[in-house]
């Protein structure tokens, strides 16, 4: 009891100090949980993204891997289109399990500089993406490719952009016809930080009947059998022979974001490991001018009996206290400033998954607590040992 009192009264006696000591803590702790829990978030909300791929291979038009790009090739007016046949013999093919064709295609309305970006999609698209709705309903799917269902479905940034919700209606403009046809919204995609976040969604059969692009498509996703798994490279080389055609493998742009995640990973560590350490030099700094300045006091106490030992025992439980208030005040700072820290970081940000970007897990709170605890006892030692070695003096004098 005496100990605890006698540490209670040494920091509010040191009240300046010690509020020094817990800010640097609590802005430490701060500063290695949200990086922490940004690398595990991030991590978490990638491999999502990764298992909404939804296939293995992206098979495009001959001269962008990614279709929107091949805009450019174009004057910004239309995408080159995939030679007929490919659909067919992907379908005949033993290593393919699923296909999910799909057509792009940007319409400009005359006077302005922007773009809507229309995509046709076909059934089982959806689900292979695992996208969920944010508000309405998907078309309808029935056997084979073809979707049911009027109207049209917006992706997330497509509808904040023209205030649109289920039910309101949609004009899209038609340069064949030079006209503007009203169509009704039937749903809201979620957020999912992808070119789908920006499109506008219709069944492929509408896309290609009503701008007359029949049989036209700027990519198939084509999903793998397990055999076809084990031969992909030999299924890349084969239709990556073919002159107007491009594959990607998309297992390849997985392990260079995997590899991208994990050199951040690593950098963040050794950023909070940093931390860390900067946070115990302040403590031991705090400790040891703490110590210099009380010799005195220490030495009166030693001669009027105290052991060492107790005042050994109550320097640690002071750097301890300090150190708990600095990583409590840290954790709830986390906690409140995670949404704030995780906007800042988006903005910095070249690719953004979709979720969380900040988890802050129990293993986690439990780490940081347990390094900062350590790094806390480590860096009282030094003014400890010096403390048993220092206050014995002889007499009185040698104390004043």
């Amino acid at each position: 009891m005496y100990i605890w009192k006698w540490a209670a009264a040494n920091l509010r006696v040191n009240a300046w100090t010690s509020a020094t000591s817990i800010l640097v803590v609590a802005l430490t702790s701060f500063a290695a949980l949200t990086l922490i829990g940004f690398v595990s978030g991030y991590q978490d909300a990638f491999e999502e993204d990764i298992n909404r791929l939804g296939y293995d291979v992206l098979i495009t038009a001959k001269g962008c891997p990614y279709e929107a790009a091949t805009l450019m090739l174009r004057g910004g007016v239309g995408l080159q289109y995939m030679p007929e046949g490919v659909v067919p013999r992907l379908e005949s093919d033993d290593q393919v399990a699923g296909l999910y064709p799909k057509l792009i295609h940007p319409v400009k309305r005359p006077g302005e500089d922007g773009i809507t970006l229309l995509k046709g999609i076909t059934a089982g698209w959806y689900s292979s993406l695992k996208l969920s709705m944010r508000e309405g309903e998907w078309f309808d799917e029935g056997p084979g490719r073809d979707l049911r269902g009027d109207g049209i479905v917006l992706g997330f940034e497509a509808a904040e952009l023209e205030g649109r919700h289920p039910g309101d209606s949609y004009l899209l403009y038609n340069p064949l016809t030079r006209k503007e046809v009203m169509v009704p919204v039937r749903g809201i995609l979620e957020r999912t930080g992808t070119q789908v976040a920006g499109t506008v969604l219709v069944p492929l059969s509408t896309l290609q009947r009503d701008y007359q692009l029949v049989g036209k498509l700027t990519g198939v996703g084509v999903r793998l059998t397990a055999e076809g798994r084990l031969d992909r490279e030999e299924f890349v080389e084969r239709y990556n022979r073919e002159p107007e055609l491009q594959v990607v493998t998309l297992s390849k742009v997985e392990s260079a974001l995997r590899k991208a995640t994990a050199n951040l990973g690593s950098v963040v560590h050794i950023l909070s490991i940093f931390l860390g350490l900067l946070a115990s030099v302040v403590l031991l700094n705090t400790a040891i001018l703490r110590t210099m300045a009380e010799r005195p006091k220490l030495g009166a106490l030693r001669i009027t009996g105290i052991p060492a030992l107790f005042i050994a025992a109550v320097a640690l439980l002071e750097s301890l206290l300090l150190n708990t208030t600095g990583l409590l005040l840290g954790c709830l700072g986390a906690f409140v400033g995670a949404p704030v820290a995780e906007e800042w970081f988006v903005h910095y940000l070249p690719y953004v998954p979709t979720g969380d970007l900040i988890q802050l897990s129990g293993p986690t709170l439990l780490w940081v607590g347990g390094v900062g605890t350590a790094l806390a006892a480590l860096a009282t030692l030094p003014p400890l040992i010096w403390v048993l070695r220092t206050t014995e003096p002889n007499s009185i004098r040698e104390v004043l």
